[in-house]
């Protein structure tokens, strides 16, 4: 019995440490592989797998960005991303302005001694008027985050802070409007001839921010003055104060 126990032992053993074994073998080559390809994105070189070309799309402030050659076999995680962007411009609201929204809506809903039913419906007013520009600028600018990737960027992943970078420099050099008006993002720019107010996407896109600013601090004057340090408020006067810089940048 004791000799049946032990080969049962043995058989176990093998049975079990052979898959795990060549599992940590596998999970530590992709590791290695990860590390490798990192180190050749902070060395400035992209590492692009042979289906998935990229091309010299423009310059900005002497900056390259390449783009896919075929773009519509870009990498699973760019794909997933440009996918919530579309969703964001065919909404003409981003994600950031519904959480603003529903934020604000659930604390004029908690903390007020008398329901604020006015606040609510400016709110809800301001959001409808959103729904029906023509186009929301800002995302645009991340759309082009996705499509379109730097020199030392990984371009297998999209990540918010580098994204923010990239339209910083682009919103700083004012440099790739004409480029975006000569590619396929075109179908989602305003036409200005039935919009004399406006002379150029920059005016347009000058008067969204000012829209949006405007009702953050409509949704900031909503709340409570004993809210001031909630998270809500926090997170309100954030976005007030990112679009505030955002404006500055072009003056």
């Amino acid at each position: 019995m004791p000799k049946l126990k032990k080969l049962l032992r043995k058989l176990l053993y093998l049975f079990f440490s052979a898959p795990q074994r060549q599992a940590r073998k596998e999970a530590a080559q992709i590791i290695a592989e990860a590390h490798a390809r990192r180190k050749e994105i902070e060395r400035g070189g992209l590492q692009i797998k042979p289906n998935h070309e990229i091309e010299l799309a423009f310059v900005s402030g002497g900056k390259p960005y390449y783009k896919f050659v075929n773009e519509q076999n870009i990498p699973v995680m760019r794909a997933f991303k440009a996918m919530d962007v579309y969703n964001e411009l065919e909404m003409r609201i981003d994600r950031e302005y519904l959480l603003a929204f529903f934020k604000t809506t659930r604390k004029i809903l908690e903390h007020r001694t008398k329901l604020d039913l006015p606040a609510i419906v400016q709110l809800i007013v301001a959001a409808e008027g959103k729904m029906k520009h023509i186009t929301n600028i800002d995302t645009l600018y991340r759309l082009a985050s996705v499509l379109y990737i730097a020199e030392n960027e990984d371009p297998y992943n999209w990540d918010y802070e580098f994204a923010e970078k990239k339209i910083e420099h682009w919103r700083k050099n004012s440099d790739v409007e004409s480029f975006f008006l000569h590619s396929p993002m075109s179908d989602f720019l305003p036409s200005f001839h039935g919009l004399p107010a406006f002379k150029s996407w920059d005016d347009f896109h000058k008067a969204q921010q000012l829209d949006q600013r405007t009702t953050y601090e409509l949704m900031l004057s909503s709340i409570s003055a004993g809210e001031n340090e909630s998270e809500t408020r926090q997170y309100l006067s954030f976005l007030v104060e990112t679009l505030q810089k955002q404006m500055s940048l072009k003056g």
